[in-house]
């Protein structure tokens, strides 16, 4: 830690990897003994016991701020001056900050010791999540076709959480099996169809808002899974959820079925039998409450919570009170 400058800032609207690249910060941080603590940029008192002493004497620390541009900047300019200071603040910032802000250009002064994960435009995304494909193959020391990497993307989509875990479990199929790559035999092994079966069945619950069946469908997850299911859960559900949103939405406005169906790119028939029939018993409100169900998770697992699945589980239980 005393080799590293007083504050280190992560931006970009690319969510995953930024999320992972603090993640990994925390993880390196944490493996040479430094002390973690996380730091709410809108609570004076948690930024006051960051940057003045609130923690021992000479305990290599990293503070990571969430909400860092409503730190007071006296504060942030005064730590960035420091000279091998016992405490690093890692500053996350959500997006990018309003362009001429007082904290945009204070971070235009830490270009340097700034990392920006930018989402690619619209029309770049499938050819981007491609390539993240063949650079999560990489990480697991094996190769993986742009080709195979495309065809995969357009089957699963473009989240790169998704596609960061089907990369691991094609992964690991071809090294059980001596390959140096990733090859078509593997993705089909490896497709989502698995996960299909054990967490879309929760969303299938969910539809009947029911705590007796949502139940039970997080205890199959749990028990069905070889290691913390909380990430393919949040990562693959919580889209279904914002669709469910954004047609309750709709649905208030009085926008017909027909009208939905276009604008969503969805088969009329398939959306008025199929899709529409999953929202019956959620109105917006709750909707929304779902949707942030899985927000508020994704942010549990994401700044080190202890038990992220058990506050999905009292969270999703909590939004279906018949029994």
């Amino acid at each position: 830690m005393a080799s590293r400058p007083p504050i280190l800032v992560v931006k970009g609207d690319e969510e995953f990897l930024r999320c992972r690249f603090v993640r990994r910060i925390i993880e390196s941080d944490q493996e040479e003994g430094s002390r973690i603590v996380h730091v709410d940029g809108k609570k004076p008192a948690e930024v006051a016991d960051a940057l003045g002493g609130g923690f021992l004497m000479s305990e290599p620390t990293l503070a990571v701020v969430t909400h860092p541009e409503k730190v007071d900047l006296d504060r942030l300019t005064a730590h960035s001056k420091l000279k091998n200071p016992d405490t690093v603040l890692l500053l996350h910032v959500e997006g990018e900050p309003r362009k001429n802000s007082k904290f945009a250009k204070f971070l235009d002064t830490l270009k340097k010791v700034t990392k920006t994960f930018k989402a690619p435009a619209k029309w770049d995304q499938d050819e981007a999540a491609a390539k993240f494909c063949v650079a999560e193959a990489k990480e697991h020391k094996l190769t993986l076709d742009e080709k195979l990497a495309s065809a995969l993307v357009s089957r699963v989509g473009g989240d790169l959480g998704v596609l960061s875990f089907e990369i691991q479990k094609m992964a690991l199929l071809a090294q059980a099996q001596g390959s140096s790559a990733i090859e078509a035999a593997h993705i089909r092994g490896g497709m989502a169809a698995m996960l299909e079966a054990d967490v879309f069945p929760l969303m299938e619950a969910l539809s009947k808002r029911t705590r007796k069946k949502v139940g039970k469908a997080l205890c199959r997850i749990k028990n069905t899974s070889r290691g913390d299911p909380t990430i393919k859960t949040v990562r693959i559900l919580g889209p279904q959820a914002v669709r469910w949103a954004v047609i309750l939405d709709l649905f208030e406005r009085g926008i017909s079925p027909d009208d939905m169906a276009i604008q969503l790119d969805l088969n009329p028939w398939f959306f008025k039998n199929k899709v529409l029939p999953q929202v019956a018993r959620w109105d917006r409100a709750s909707a929304l409450k779902l949707v942030s169900a899985f927000a508020q998770t994704e942010r549990v697992l994401f700044s080190g919570g202890v038990n992220p699945w058990v506050v999905l589980q009292a969270l999703l239980l909590r939004l279906c009170p018949v029994a």
